[in-house]
């Protein structure tokens, strides 16, 4: 069924909200946010084709590991831009500090380490954590609940002033890798793990979303998963997996079967869900067929999946099946543009209907807000203006539904007359993002016929044109 979005907020419209098909009857009456019954005329459309071509967008995707956050290097962040990678799993590791408080220089290496994270034009899936049970004879020590609280209240700072390149944010602290299990210091115990979540919570930047590794945990603090009414903490609490299909519970990740994973399936509706494959323990029970990952990546959502690890099972399987593209694709959301009409002609200062139709192909919603902009360019001068569209949210954009937007768009005065290319643009919220393409959505659509991603402007060009008078 389509999502009818920005209905006029009027009682009429408000009290219909429930019956979608009969809002949509009033639609021309409500419009976007005005009560006129003088509705603009959308004499002037176009469609759009679609494209199964691979390219880079923020915030999903396949990613890969970073070294070290602190000291990672600018050759490393380059190459992956080059890539076209756009997320990267970054750890942040606190090993000498176990026993000690945060010194300022690290914070300082952190902040210099975002500034150039910043440059490459990435974002992070970020994870604190003491140890890495894979180097033979390290040190598998965690932190007390003390230390990680402490360090936890040092680093909120930090992490809050880079949270725009800061997509998603991994519990960790506790245990082997930072994935909640193995303590020790005691932290397996359903108390600690309630404190440091508390702690977690405390610290995380407005709009940001913690991803905790044990759906058990998840449950218990929340026994009713998340759903589009949940708001408070609960509604930017998701799940990561980091033995996606491994085996039967995910190398323990679903110890209870099928309520497990049937929690984490409505959950991962709502909140990010992501991770990447392990060794299977047992290859022949992995699930890592084309049919497999197109089904799970599917029900539960998946945002991203690491590419380093464990591709022998996995994404070498996907490949030799032929469906790895379509997995790369998929990841995430996918914002396919389908139809625009609008109204053909106006004056400066006055009020244009606009139609617009797509359709998510990807498996998941958008996470993090951002804004939508009608960009007018003037053909003669190359004149740009950005038109905010208000109240137009993307990350209600769910998987697999056709959207319809519907709005009265009020043009600024003082524009120049003459035939303006209508664009589309959504870039990052955070200013100092805004201006940079590579951190804008590009919709999964073809160029043709003057339809086409404008890569310097981080926009896309729709084909049509308004004339102002």
């Amino acid at each position: 069924m389509p999502q009818y979005h920005h209905l006029a907020r009027l009682p009429g419209c408000l009290l219909l909200r429930r019956s979608l098909s009969l809002c949509a009857a009033l639609l021309a009456a409500c419009g976007g946010g005005s009560a006129s019954s003088d509705t603009p005329p959308l004499d002037a459309s176009v469609a759009f084709a679609a494209t199964d071509l691979d390219f880079p967008n923020p915030e999903r995707g396949m990613t890969r590991s970073l070294g070290p956050l602190a000291s990672v290097s600018d050759n490393q962040l380059t190459a992956l831009s080059a890539d076209g990678v756009r997320l990267a799993y970054a750890p942040l590791r606190l090993d000498p500090w176990r026993d000690a408080s945060l010194p300022d220089n690290l914070l300082t290496q952190l902040d210099d380490a975002f500034v150039r994270v910043r440059q490459a034009g990435l974002k992070l899936v970020l994870r604190v954590s003491y140890n890495d049970p894979a180097v033979p004879g390290g040190d598998l020590r965690d932190a007390s609940l003390a230390r990680i609280r402490e360090h936890i209240a040092r680093l909120a700072p930090t992490l809050a002033s880079n949270a725009d390149v800061i997509a998603y944010w991994q519990a960790g602290f506790i245990g082997a890798w930072g994935e909640w299990h193995d303590s020790t210091n005691g932290l397996d115990a359903p108390d600690a793990r309630l404190a440091v979540r508390d702690a977690l919570i405390a610290a995380l930047p407005p709009g940001r979303s913690l991803q905790f590794r044990q759906p058990a945990d998840l449950q218990r603090w929340y026994p009713t998963p998340a759903d589009a009414s949940t708001t408070g903490a609960q509604a930017r609490i998701g799940l990561h997996n980091d033995c996606f299909l491994a085996d039967d519970t995910d190398v323990g990740t679903y110890p209870d079967g099928e309520p497990q994973r049937s929690y984490i399936r409505q959950l991962s509706a709502i909140t990010p869900f992501g991770g990447e494959t392990c060794a299977p323990p047992d290859p022949a029970r992995a699930r890592n067929s084309c049919a497999d990952i197109l089904r799970e990546g599917a029900e539960y959502h998946v945002s991203y999946l690491g590419e380093d690890y464990y591709t022998p099972t996995f994404h070498d399987t996907w490949a030799a099946q032929g469906c790895l593209g379509t997995v790369r694709t998929r990841l995430g959301y996918r914002f396919e543009l389908t139809r625009l009409a609008h109204t053909a002609s106006a004056a400066p200062g006055e009020t244009i209907g606009l139609r617009l139709e797509l359709v998510n192909r990807g498996w998941a919603r958008l996470h993090n807000a951002r804004p939508v902009q009608l960009l007018l360019r003037h053909e003669e001068s190359g004149q740009i203006v950005r038109i905010p569209l208000a109240g137009v949210d993307p990350r209600q954009w769910t998987p697999g539904q056709a959207i319809l937007i519907k709005l009265r768009v009020t043009l600024p005065a003082g524009l120049a007359s003459g035939r303006h290319a209508l664009l589309l643009a959504l870039p990052d919220e955070d200013p100092r993002l805004a201006d940079d393409p590579r951190y804008a959505i590009r919709p999964a659509n073809a160029d043709q016929g003057g339809q086409g991603w404008d890569a310097a402007l981080g926009a896309f060009a729709l084909g049509s044109r308004i004339t102002l008078r």
